[in-house]
């Protein structure tokens, strides 16, 4: 039963984590949406630029906006987001 039980607690906390950020999520806009999944994807600002045919200047300003909408510094806390919120690819 031990193991069941770290599942359950395991989704309790995501789901509380995911309560707790709705509101942060639903302010992103579609394309900061769309740059955390790469970055969770492990993709530089360079390949992100070329992917979406950005400026290497644009995603950095995505970049500095997604941490402030979300109050993030940490990249770990940036791949906790995107997963609760299935943003990973």
């Amino acid at each position: 039963m031990g193991v069941m039980a770290k599942k359950v607690n395991k989704l309790l906390d995501e789901n509380v984590f995911v309560a707790k950020n709705y509101k942060k999520f639903v302010m992103l806009t579609k394309r900061e949406k769309e740059i955390i999944s790469f970055l969770a994807e492990g993709k530089s600002t360079n390949e992100i630029s070329d992917i979406l045919f950005l400026s290497r200047h644009t995603v950095g300003t995505h970049r500095k906006n997604i941490s402030k909408k979300l109050g993030i510094s940490k990249f770990a806390e940036l791949i906790k987001f995107a997963t609760a919120f299935e943003l990973c690819k």
